[in-house]
């Protein structure tokens, strides 16, 4: 799955940390931006640290007020991690979304495997026309085949 992008919910991101300093809000903003690329963040103080970039003289007092938004959970490998039950379902949108594309791209590449662009676009150009103006289907390979035979006999004939 791509995380090239990540929806953001401002009015309830703004009404959940109304009271955050803008320090608390820059620090909050690295951890859910890190929590989203590699779907959880670790439970080391230090680490969390080096990913918010606060100043280590602040640290202890903005991980005191952003720890509420995260809980402690372990993974299916039994290390401890970190998580935050927002973004959890926002991971899990996404990926049901990719998987979904995932399989529709497959059905359509499997629909139109081993035809031409022209054979591909050939009944897009009849769908579009009225109902009034039917055509009989003709074998568009075979009358490529006569084009370019025309147009051989047509260069012949001048030369």
């Amino acid at each position: 799955m791509s995380k090239a992008w990540m929806p953001m919910y401002w009015g309830d991101y703004l009404a959940d940390t109304s009271d955050l300093t803008t320090l608390e809000h820059g620090a909050y903003l690295l951890l859910i931006a890190h929590y989203w690329q590699h779907g959880g963040l670790p439970n080391d103080p230090k680490h969390l640290h080096r990913i918010t970039r606060c100043p280590n003289n602040q640290w202890a007092k903005v991980w005191e007020k952003l720890s509420t938004f995260f809980s402690v959970q372990r993974n299916n490998s039994g290390s401890v991690e970190l998580k935050h039950r927002r973004i959890e379902a926002e991971l899990e949108k996404a990926s049901a979304i990719a998987l979904k594309r995932k399989i529709y791209g497959a059905k359509g590449g499997l629909s139109n495997r081993g035809k031409t662009n022209q054979e591909r676009n050939y009944g897009k150009a009849f769908a579009k026309q009225r109902d009034d103006q039917s055509q009989s289907p003709i074998d568009i390979t075979s009358f490529s085949r006569e084009r370019r035979g025309a147009r051989k006999w047509s260069s012949e004939e001048e030369g």
